[in-house]
């Protein structure tokens, strides 16, 4: 089992989330810090339009990190022109967090939750008396009720929140970003693997 786990962290695309993603969002918390809001949205606007081109030219294949980093920079240069208002922008951010909430919720209606399918989709290999038994289905709805609740929370907590400063707000939406998604990353790696060992004893590939 811990080559399998091994496969789906190697599967899982990484490099990509940090260089489509993670690198744009930070250009523009350092642009909200140092109040280059406009300059900081160019230059990470032009960083994510270049990995998607670099992408698809050597590859064919598209950075959906990267364009979704597009459409998070475009959402938040247009909240914070257009409202000026920081408290207007934690609110489209907690939006968004439950609009992710609201996406993860409704998979658990479906026969595969969207984390089940994103770890078959990844590729790794899973014994097939796991499979087989009903646990398996069960842990990936666990999983999958996890993230639901803490974007549901993130979404509530950022809704709530009045904060007077623009890079207060900029701080928190960093912490609901990075750090909760990498420790939700972390959990469904190591949750099924500990969860079907509980209940149905050590197994191997």
């Amino acid at each position: 089992m811990n080559r399998s786990w091994e496969d789906f962290k190697k599967a899982f695309p990484w490099k990509e989330m940090t260089v489509g993603f993670l690198i744009p969002k930070a250009i523009i918390f350092l642009g909200i810090t140092w109040h280059k809001l406009i300059a900081s949205a160019i230059l990470a606007m032009a960083w994510s339009l270049a990995v998607c081109a670099i992408t698809y030219i050597r590859n064919r294949k598209t950075n959906i990190f990267a364009v979704f980093a597009v459409i998070m920079i475009l959402a938040r240069v247009i909240v914070i022109t257009v409202s000026k208002s920081p408290a207007l922008y934690l609110f489209a951010q907690g939006v968004e967090s439950g609009l992710y909430a609201a996406a993860f919720f409704v998979s658990l209606a479906f026969p595969r939750s969207i984390i089940q399918m994103f770890a078959e989709e990844s590729g790794v290999r899973i014994p097939d008396n796991i499979r087989a038994s009903a646990y398996y289905h069960k842990a990936w709805q666990i999983v999958t009720s996890v993230w639901a609740t803490v974007y549901l929370f993130t979404a509530v907590l950022l809704v709530i929140l009045k904060l007077a400063s623009l890079k207060s707000v900029s701080i928190i939406d960093m912490l609901a970003s990075w750090p909760i998604t990498a420790g939700l990353i972390a959990f469904t790696v190591i949750f099924p693997r500990w969860y079907w060992t509980r209940k149905l004893g050590d197994f191997k590939t």
